[in-house]
Order: C-alpha cells, then sequence, then structure tokens
C-alpha cells in the first residue's frame, strides 16, 4: 500500500532549497470528466488526504489543446453514466442483495451493448481522433474478485458480450474444465456413472447433446448405439491404465473439433485453460507417477478448495472482449470506457485477529490482551493498547480505500460508469454505509441515477464480437428424462448427518457449493474446514507424544503433506494455533490413551466404513480413530473446539 507518511513528512520539513512539484497534469481523461473526480475527491478530502498527510487535494488539470477538447465533446458517450439499483421487493420480500448485483449487472451489460460502435475519442490515433468503439475497449473494475461469478453470468450467459476476467479463482468452476474432470473420472473409474454420463455430454465425447441425454440415467446402451464412440473411450481407459492419465487426456484433445461447441471468442481461453489443467495432471504423475484413480482424486481435491487455482488468460491487447479485473490490478492502466462497480462495499476486515501481539507503525506493537492471570473474574481481558492500535489500523485501512476509489476513476478517458446497488429503509430513503464508496458520491448524483431505472429489463438478444464471423446457432437444451426411479446410490455420513439436520443447508452446501457460516472461522481465531482438514492429517501419521509433533508442525514441511493443505501448513498463525492445540491434547487424559494405544500397535486410523440404509443409498466414510480394549471397541471423532464438558476447555 501507499504510504503517505512518507511524503507528509518531507513537505513537513520545507527545507531551504527543496522544491514541491505537484503531479496535477492529466493527458488520460476527458476535461469534464476530470472536473467531476476534482469534486468528488476535494470534497471527500476537504480536512487533507489523510491523518497523517493534512494536505489538501490538488485539482488535476487536463493538459490537451481545445480543439482537442472540442473534437472530444462531438463523441455521443457521456462521460459519465451511473448504473444504480435500489433493492427490489416482490410478493412483499425483500430481494437479496446478491440479486439486486445481478439487476446491477444487467443494467451495465445493456449500457454496454449501446456502446459498440459508437464514436470515441482515440488520442492515439493519427495525433488524435475520433473513432467507433469495440469491446476490447471497454473494462468493469471491481474491489475484490468476488464479483466475478455474478458478470459472468450476466455478460457471457444472458447477454452473450464477449468477457474475460484477470486472474479469475472460479477455475474448476468453468465448464471447459468440468468436462475435463468427468472425463479424468470417467477414465479412471468405469463404474461411475455420473462421471461417465458428465463425459458423454461434454464435447469430448462426439456426441451431440440430444443423443448424450437418450443414454439417461446411465449411459448402459452406449456401445448399443453408438460403437465408434465407445470404442474411442476405451481406448482412452486401456492408454490411461498403461501409460498414465496425461497421455490419455492429450489423445483426447488431440481433434480440436470440440472447439466448435464454444463461442469464437471464447475458444483460446478454452484451450488456456485445458492446458493448464494437462499441467495439472503432468505434475501429478512426475510427483506419484502415472496413477489414474489417484489424479483424479487429486483433481477433485483441488476443485473443493475455493480458489486454489487461477484460470488462465491467454488474451492480449488487441482481443474484441470486455476485461474485468480489480482496482488493483489496474493502477497504471487507462482505459476508454471503464465501468467502477460494487461502490456499495466497505474495506475488509481487520488484519491480526487472534494474535497476541499487534504492530503498529505509530505504536511499535500492542499487546490485544491481558494474560488471564492478570485479570479478576468477570473483567475483561483486551487491552487499551490493542483497542488503539485496531482504531489506527481501522482508520488507516480505511484511506487506503478511499485512494483506491481515486486509483479507478482515474483509470477512465472517456467515460465513466459508476456501479452499485443501493440500501434503502421501509420508506425508500437511502441507507448508504460510512466508508463505501457510495458515501464519497454526492447524494444527489445517486438519487438521479435510481430515478433513471428503466421499469422494465428487456432481455438481451445476441450481440456477436465486432469484426467476428457468424458463429453456428446454440445447441437446443433438452429436459432430462423422468427422475421418480433416479436415487443416490452412496453419500457420504457427513452429508447425510447435514441432510438429516436441514435438507436446505445441504443443498446450499454440497449442491451449491455455499460455505457454511458455522464451518468458517470466528473473527477471533482460527478454525475452518482448512484447518481441520490439516488437522485430520497430522492426527493420522502422529503419535501423540509432544517431541514428535515437531515432524508434522515444525520448520520444515512434512514430506508427503497435499497440496491443497499446504497454504494452511505456510500459515504460520494457523499452524502456531493447531500445534498448542495438539500438544494441549497430548497432555490431556485422552491424548495419553491415544499414544498408549499408538505405541502398543492398537490404534486403527481412517478406518473406511460403508453402511447400506434400509431403501435408501449406503453410507460411507472414515473412522478418526479406533481400538479394541476388553471386548469392546472404541472410536474417537476429531473436532478441532472445545468439547462439551471437558475439563479445563482441553480439546476434543
Amino acid at each position: 500500500h501507499a504510504d503517505p507518511t512518507l511524503f507528509g513528512a518531507l513537505i513537513g520539513k520545507n527545507d531551504s532549497g527543496a522544491r514541491y512539484v505537484p503531479l496535477q497534469a492529466n493527458f488520460r481523461s476527458h476535461p469534464r470528466l476530470l472536473d467531476f473526480i476534482n469534486k468528488t475527491f476535494s470534497r471527500a478530502w476537504s480536512s487533507g488526504l489523510s491523518y497523517s498527510l493534512p494536505h489538501p487535494y490538488e485539482d488535476l488539470e487536463f493538459c490537451g489543446s481545445e480543439e482537442a477538447a472540442k473534437e472530444w465533446d462531438r463523441s455521443p458517450v457521456n462521460f459519465l453514466e451511473t448504473v444504480f439499483r435500489a433493492r427490489g421487493e416482490e410478493d412483499g420480500k425483500k430481494e437479496t442483495m446478491g440479486q439486486t448485483r445481478l439487476r446491477v449487472a444487467r443494467g451495465l451489460a445493456a449500457k454496454f451493448r449501446s456502446f459498440l460502435g459508437l464514436d470515441i475519442w482515440d488520442k492515439n490515433l493519427d495525433g488524435g481522433r475520433l473513432r467507433p468503439a469495440g469491446w476490447r475497449d471497454m473494462v468493469i473494475l471491481v474491489p475484490s474478485r468476488t464479483a466475478f461469478p455474478s458478470i459472468e453470468r450476466v455478460f457471457r450467459s444472458e447477454a452473450g458480450i464477449p468477457v474475460t476476467f484477470e486472474k479469475s479463482r472460479e477455475y474448476f468452476s468453468r465448464g471447459e474444465i468440468g468436462d475435463f474432470t468427468a472425463a479424468l473420472r470417467a477414465m479412471a473409474f468405469p463404474g461411475d456413472r455420473a462421471a461417465l454420463m458428465g463425459y458423454l455430454c461434454s464435447p469430448f465425447s462426439g456426441l451431440s447433446l440430444k443423443d448424450a441425454l437418450a443414454l439417461m440415467p446411465d449411459g448402459a446402451a452406449l456401445a448399443f448405439r453408438h460403437p465408434k464412440e465407445a470404442a474411442r473411450l476405451e481406448e482412452l481407459r486401456t492408454l490411461a491404465a498403461r501409460e498414465g492419465p496425461f497421455a490419455a487426456l492429450c489423445l483426447m484433445l488431440k481433434d480440436q473439433s470440440f472447439l466448435k461447441f464454444y463461442p469464437e471468442w471464447n475458444r483460446r481461453s478454452v484451450l488456456a485453460n485445458l492446458r493448464q489443467a494437462l499441467d495439472m495432471v503432468r505434475e501429478y504423475e512426475e510427483v506419484f507417477g502415472p496413477d489414474c484413480a489417484g489424479c483424479a482424486r487429486y483433481m477433485a481435491s483441488a476443485a473443493s478448495v475455493k480458489g486454489a487455482v487461477t484460470a488462465a488468460s491467454p488474451l492480449g491487447e488487441d482481443e474484441d472482449v470486455v476485461r474485468v479485473m480489480t482496482v488493483h490490478s489496474a493502477k497504471g492502466l487507462e482505459f476508454p470506457i471503464t465501468a467502477v462497480m460494487e461502490l456499495d462495499a466497505k474495506s475488509g476486515g481487520l488484519g491480526g485477529q487472534g494474535v497476541s501481539l499487534k504492530p503498529s507503525p505509530l505504536l511499535g506493537v500492542g499487546a490485544s490482551s491481558y494474560p488471564a492471570d492478570w485479570l479478576e473474574e468477570g473483567q475483561s481481558g483486551e487491552s487499551d493498547t490493542g483497542k488503539l492500535v485496531t482504531f489506527l489500523e481501522k482508520a488507516e485501512r480505511g484511506e487506503e480505500w478511499e485512494r483506491l476509489f481515486y486509483v479507478a476513476c482515474t483509470r477512465a478517458m472517456n467515460c465513466l460508469v459508476l456501479c452499485s446497488a443501493c440500501e434503502t429503509d421501509g420508506e425508500g430513503e437511502l441507507k448508504i454505509k460510512p466508508g463505501s464508496w457510495l458515501s464519497m458520491l454526492d447524494q444527489g448524483l445517486i438519487a438521479r441515477g435510481l430515478q433513471t431505472v428503466p421499469s422494465k429489463e428487456e432481455p438481451f438478444e445476441r450481440v456477436p464480437s465486432s469484426g467476428a464471423k457468424e458463429e453456428a446457432a446454440e445447441s437446443p437444451v433438452f429436459p432430462p428424462p423422468p427422475v421418480e426411479d433416479l436415487r443416490y446410490e452412496r453419500l457420504s455420513a457427513t452429508s447425510y448427518a447435514l441432510f438429516r439436520w436441514c435438507p436446505a443447508a445441504w443443498r446450499m452446501k454440497f449442491r451449491q457449493g455455499v460455505e457454511m457460516t458455522w464451518e468458517l472461522p470466528s473473527s477471533e481465531e482460527f478454525g475452518g474446514a482448512d484447518l481441520g482438514s490439516l488437522a485430520h492429517w497430522v492426527l493420522a501419521r502422529w503419535d501423540f507424544t509432544p517431541p514428535s509433533l515437531e515432524r508434522f508442525l515444525g520448520a520444515a514441511m512434512p514430506p508427503g503433506l497435499p497440496p491443497a493443505l499446504r497454504p494452511s501448513w505456510n500459515e504460520g498463525g494457523e499452524k502456531n494455533a493447531l500445534k498448542e492445540w495438539l500438544l494441549a491434547t497430548a497432555k490431556g487424559e485422552a491424548g495419553k490413551k491415544l499414544a498408549a494405544m499408538a505405541a502398543a500397535g492398537a490404534l486403527s486410523r481412517e478406518v473406511p466404513f460403508r453402511i447400506a440404509i434400509k431403501d435408501g443409498p449406503s453410507l460411507t466414510g472414515s473412522m478418526d480413530a479406533l481400538w479394541r480394549e476388553g471386548g469392546k471397541i472404541f472410536i474417537r471423532d476429531y473436532k478441532i473446539t472445545a468439547g462439551e464438558g471437558a475439563s479445563g476447555g482441553e480439546p476434543s
């Protein structure tokens, strides 16, 4: 982050012979756009740029000629546009902010489509002249990548606008990667009917979607109806078993006729993402050997870790696509038409939660809390120094957030489009979060933007990329066969337990991929699914004695640690917290019992089980720890939390 205190200290010195040179010249933006930016930030920073730099905001100055400014004004694209949407209601129920953000994205997509082909000013063309706008002239800046899915859904799926995402974290949710992993599983596990149908419905199988759906539910008639495609699948399975999955997948992708199923503007991205998936398979083989089943499980494990892999972006600057990137990534760049989304967002949470000491540039270091031995009964342990450090850090993050909005606005050359969902109270009055980018804007601008919302959003008609060839018509969508006789063959015990407790939560987690709030770490301590997975991996190998724990949670990374667990292991705070918990476990009665069983060779770990439910699926899973003693079987399940009734807070 930029540190204004460096400049503030130099300005404050006012040394003799020193010169103060303000960098106010702007060769980028429309003069009226500069006027809007100057008014916005001179109002927001009227008392100074930050608490450490009480220096007034200095207006940016247009450095082009008057002739250029007049020619620029001939462009039909306004220098400032807004896409504001208030949270609506339907049948007396208020819509979610996610639904409102989708409406914002649709409004922006409609506005971008209206810009396509209109004249914009190009300062680099023949010394400066107007030319038609293409998709490549448009960019969407977001504060974080959490906005990517809604933009992709609207721009790609609904509006058909070519769009690419800078370092998207949604790699495994891409269609071609889902087809790739389904093909890998179909090769590795011939009995996996879901993987087989996923492969048959993909462009890699050579079947049309209609032919593939006709083979539902299990693809048993494939060899009879489509012997050529069945023989090809068997060839891929044989090659995968003999030489490994990399060779089989290379053969599958050798015939690139599958690309005809993707829009022309998206084919290079599809190829780049598939090449990246091949690289992951090749790297797995180099480490673990040509094990097709193991590779399929590895890819499934990587897909379960949100944001573990970044999507490839092979597109150059001349590709005619809309670009979506974070504001941080846009520093130093410029774009003719720039949209800034999610103005209602605030800066992220504070770092250093759960640590004992908090560093501060002003205070040096502060203790977040007092030791328990220093406190009287009922007294809060939070220290005044810790509160002050938190306050200063929050103020610093808020100022950095404001500067980030300045960066976003000053990327625009011809047109700045401000986009946001807006919260209102019961009487329809605006409720703007303090510290958000919306709070820095003139309230009249927001109100006028909300008044211009169309009464009804029309569905999009597909528009091809400018200069692109006419693409083939989309394949029709066929309804799936009736599901009266279909049921789950097996479920994990964890999945079944959640279904019995709350079917809605089960659907959200296992079908929609939504993280459950109770599984996330709190803001004051470490935890969460990733740390739990690391804990289980260590507990499956540790002998429950304190000295040997250093092998797994010491300075050197333990051999064989799965790649998906390495981020948690590398996070010093998480690793140290886990180490403290396990040491406490080893010193407790339960830990001593497990250590004795492990030393005697009587402790079984990660014991798989399969239980058939009457008129239902089979439950599968594994038991963390099991031993036999006195004619009884003892089973232990690990939870990284304080057990109910555990004496002295001993971890369970």
